[in-house]
């Protein structure tokens, strides 16, 4: 499908046209995107989570600010936003990083919050 940009951009009222047609020529992926996307929230709200478990929660909020990247991630490549979707991929990616060194060793929560610390300071 070749689409032409109005004055508009990716905010032309032609850009459902531009969807339909990427997502017309990937079904497939974006379908199972959207099962990937289902199966991680079955993950996160069946988890069971103590209040009293740091790890275990800053794990659960990093998972749900993981997902927010990820739902962006197939939002922009359905609108054709390649390289915005690239940022959010590896936003995406820094998370689940965070995450994986978060659930496995208690040391690097200490150590993340740290340097969240230390960054933020100066």
């Amino acid at each position: 499908m070749v689409f032409e940009f109005d004055s508009d951009g990716f905010l032309t009222n032609r850009s459902n046209e531009l969807e339909a047609g990427v997502h017309a020529s990937h079904t497939d992926l974006f379908e199972g995107a959207r099962q990937i996307n289902h199966e991680c929230h079955e993950l996160l709200f069946s988890s069971d989570i103590r209040n009293r478990d740091v790890q275990a929660i800053i794990t659960a909020m990093l998972l749900m600010r993981t997902l927010e990247h990820y739902q962006a991630t197939i939002f922009l490549l359905g609108g054709g936003l390649i390289a915005a979707a690239r940022v959010t991929l590896r936003a995406h990616v820094e998370t689940i990083f965070r995450i994986r060194a978060i659930a496995t060793n208690h040391d690097a929560l200490r150590f993340l919050s740290l340097k969240t610390a230390f960054t933020a300071s100066g």
